[in-house]
């Protein structure tokens, strides 16, 4: 996958890239339980390496950070690209946000809403460039739902999983409406944009994997897509076969014609030479030679019938293979959505079983452990 720089990455080369990290920490709860995710500084010519290949190495504690800044920096490359594929929806989230106010805490709950909407629009809206944006999207806010759980130990509330999150989502969606002169104004709103990814990331919208949570449009979208390649596909190969019939035709009738003119040719090499031909054969020559005139047209037209029949198939036939490409792109996706359903299944009864093995465990004479008290939400 070679790219040089994040901005030189496809959009879906950078969703591959975040399945690739995040799916590690949905199967590693050490990683998870490392401290400080998302805040603290990875190396610099690590990263790099990171986003110029585009390739994701096996994530472990000593290069945790630094994947993790590879994360980071690839959200505000999409902002051109959410721009072009959604601006609709996108003007519809910015009328929200561009609202926040820090006289109004239900402004920040709305333009949590509005985010949410947003992702969901994406989501659901069976385009493939929205669906990637919407899932790369969601992946961030999932894996601070996944890495919160554990923040006792890792210190990533989901407050200071926002204080990341929030500025790069700003700069990726133009949460905040720029136009205010006043910086001290301007630098709370960012700090609403914070409290509104917060809000986004404790809404429980984001608990379930992107493909558990939207399979059935998802699926929906992809069996669509499949139903339409597969006609495309059978027109394209019906065409084809009908140019291949019309190709054999053609030089079908080419070999004949080349045979006719080469037995006209013999002729006019087999009679006497001018000076010494009768009246009769100069008459026969005079026939020979505009018959091997009209021949030789003839076979100049059947070339180019040739060459335009063969650009023809060629095209088609590329036609053909992207359909079929397709199909084999959309059996795949479907075969990969249905696996991650079924792993995030399998997670989720996986953790529910240690959880009744834990109180099962519980000796009748012992009592449960407390939980600590919640954490009030520390001020900024």
């Amino acid at each position: 996958m070679a790219a040089s720089g994040p901005e030189n990455l496809t959009t879906e080369q950078i969703l591959t890239m975040c399945r690739g990290i995040f799916s590690q920490f949905e199967e590693n709860e050490t990683l998870r339980k490392v401290q400080g995710l998302l805040r603290v500084a990875g190396g610099k010519a690590d990263t790099d390496r990171i986003l110029d290949s585009g390739i994701i190495p096996e994530i472990n504690k000593s290069n945790v950070h630094t994947v993790l800044d590879a994360v980071k920096r690839l959200l505000p490359v999409l902002s051109s690209r959410i721009a072009d594929a959604a601006p609709d929806e996108l003007a519809e989230l910015q009328s929200v946000s561009h609202a926040l106010s820090s006289d109004d805490d239900a402004t920040v709950t709305a333009a949590s809403s509005a985010l949410i909407k947003f992702i969901d629009t994406m989501a659901e809206s069976g385009n493939q460039n929205k669906e990637y944006l919407a899932e790369i999207l969601y992946g961030y806010i999932h894996f601070a739902t996944i890495i919160k759980e554990f923040s006792d130990i890792n210190k990533m509330t989901s407050d200071n999983c926002a204080i990341v999150l929030g500025p790069k989502f700003d700069a990726m969606l133009d949460l905040v409406d720029k136009s205010d002169k006043d910086i001290m104004a301007a630098a709370a709103k960012i700090g609403l944009v914070n409290d509104l990814v917060c809000q986004a990331i404790d809404s429980g919208s984001f608990d379930l994997s992107f493909a558990s949570k939207y399979i059935e449009q998802l699926m929906s979208a992809r069996q669509k897509g499949f139903a339409e390649a597969s006609i495309q596909a059978e027109k394209t190969s019906g065409v084809v076969i009908g140019l291949m019939d019309r190709l054999h035709n053609v030089t079908t009738d080419m070999d004949a014609t080349k045979s006719y003119l080469d037995s006209l040719l013999d002729k006019k090499s087999a009679m006497p030479i001018a000076i010494r031909r009768s009246k009769q054969e100069k008459k026969a020559a005079s026939l020979i030679k505009s018959m091997i005139k009209t021949t030789k047209a003839k076979l100049g037209g059947l070339e180019e019938k040739l060459q335009a029949l063969q650009s023809d198939m060629h095209d088609y036939e590329m036609k053909r293979t992207g359909f079929v490409n397709a199909l084999n792109s959309l059996r795949d996706s479907m075969s990969r959505l249905e696996d991650d359903v079924s792993a995030s299944a399998s997670a989720s009864a996986s953790g529910s079983e240690l959880s009744n093995l834990s109180d099962s465990s519980l000796s009748s004479d012992e009592e449960p452990l407390t939980p600590e008290p919640a954490r009030k939400r520390s001020p900024r």
